[in-house]
């Protein structure tokens, strides 16, 4: 009987530790597809953090490319608004040439109309 009950206790301590077994290696495989999905994620995080590293670095950029577009519009106008004084004066003193060469004419014409007489 003790033997008996010794041997079936033995049997069930077996089956006991095989099914511990399985569960323990259960476990670890769960365990390494974890560290192996962590890896992954932190492999995915580190290249989510380069490539906005890189945005920002290229919205810099671009600030910067409009920054100095801006200024060089601004410098543009300035030009054209001093161009278009410039011309605006040359016009103005055309202008009084020609009316004081037609004067000029004038004057000759009655000169020249009164050395005749």
């Amino acid at each position: 009987k003790h033997k008996a009950r010794l041997e079936k206790d033995q049997t069930k301590l077996k089956e006991e530790a095989e099914s511990n077994k399985n569960i323990i290696s259960t476990l670890e495989t769960d365990l390494t597809e974890l560290k192996e999905e962590a890896d992954s994620e932190e492999k995915h995080k580190a290249r989510l953090e380069k490539d906005q590293t890189k945005l920002k670095e290229e919205a810099e950029s671009n600030k910067n490319i409009i920054s100095t577009l801006e200024t060089d519009l601004t410098e543009l106008k300035e030009e054209a608004d001093s161009d278009k004084k410039h011309k605006a004066r040359l016009e103005k003193d055309q202008t009084k040439l020609k009316e004081e060469a037609e004067s000029n004419k004038n004057i000759i014409s009655t000169l020249e109309t009164d050395l005749t007489e």
